[in-house]
């Protein structure tokens, strides 16, 4: 057995600045996402505390944060944009060929069976489950 690579490639904007009002329109549709996410896990696992839900789902246990805290989605987003533009030691960033407006953003770590814990693959990872991509114009 062997250790794998897990990454995520992702596809984005170079540069990703928002307005004020771009932001709380991002953060209200991400929180609808949250809302759905949140009520799966707790009928999934039938229990009514998310912790507990989330430790009988065996739910990404590094989300539960984000989803507990009313200011989750915000602060997810406010990481993801500083992930997305200060690359840290698990990420690197290409030109899109054909496009320099957007960028080819791969972030992720080599695991021996469990998830990569660097801090570009766990930012990507939360901001993906919490539906942020879309709203950014990333892929």
């Amino acid at each position: 057995m062997g250790a794998i690579l897990i990454t995520y490639i992702v596809t984005g904007p170079k540069e990703i600045e928002l307005t004020a009002d771009q932001r709380e329109a991002i953060i209200a549709q991400a929180n609808e996402t949250k809302s759905r996410l949140v009520a799966e896990i707790i009928e999934e696992s039938g229990e009514d505390n998310l912790k507990t839900a989330i430790e009988e789902t065996g739910f990404n246990p590094e989300l539960a944060p984000y989803l507990e805290d009313e200011n989750g989605v915000a602060k997810a987003l406010d990481e993801l944009l500083q992930t997305w533009h200060s690359l840290p030691r698990d990420a690197n960033a290409r030109d899109l060929p054909g496009d320099d407006s957007r960028i080819i953003y791969v972030a992720g770590e080599m695991s021996w069976g469990d998830g990569p814990y660097g801090l570009a693959f766990t930012t990507l990872d939360n901001a993906a489950h919490l539906g942020l991509f879309p709203l950014l114009g990333m892929e």
